[in-house]
């Protein structure tokens, strides 16, 4: 039984670090308490549960009960539920990172072909004016 809740805690921290900034609980004061009655403020696990909550990966009790009850058992189908949860937010992340990359690439082709039109306008250009020189004959025979 003990094994198992702390396996709990410890998939609720690997999941807050893969969330990312994970404050230190020594720079940060733990709101643990406005969530869950039963969660002590100097908990090891506070950071983490305020965390997923407030990525809202978990949620208060059936029936708005205010206990986390950290000494039961996660069975399956909650796990599937903030797997699920944890997966979308993955999701949504790679999609805006994907249309940061577009927009950046896209902008530096933009560039890049705005840059290849002044250099074909200067060529011509160039070309017209050679065109417009006299024509210079080479000495010898004609």
């Amino acid at each position: 039984m003990r094994i198992r809740v702390h396996f709990i805690m410890m998939f609720v921290t690997l999941v807050v670090v893969a969330l990312g900034k994970c404050d230190s609980p020594s720079t940060r004061l733990h709101q643990c308490h406005r969530y869950f009655v039963d969660v002590p403020d100097k908990h090891w696990a506070v950071p983490a549960i305020d965390k997923l909550f407030d990525h809202g990966l978990l949620s208060v009790g059936v029936g708005g009960s205010e206990r986390f009850n950290g000494h039961k058992e996660i069975i399956r189908f909650q796990l599937a539920m903030i797997t699920e949860k944890l997966l979308d937010i993955f999701e949504r992340s790679r999609r805006r990172r994907y249309r940061e990359a577009y927009k950046r690439i896209t902008g530096k082709l933009k560039y890049s072909l705005y840059r290849m039109r002044r250099v074909r306008r200067r060529v011509e250009s160039l070309e017209k004016r050679i065109s417009a020189l006299p024509r210079m004959r080479a000495y010898g025979k004609k």
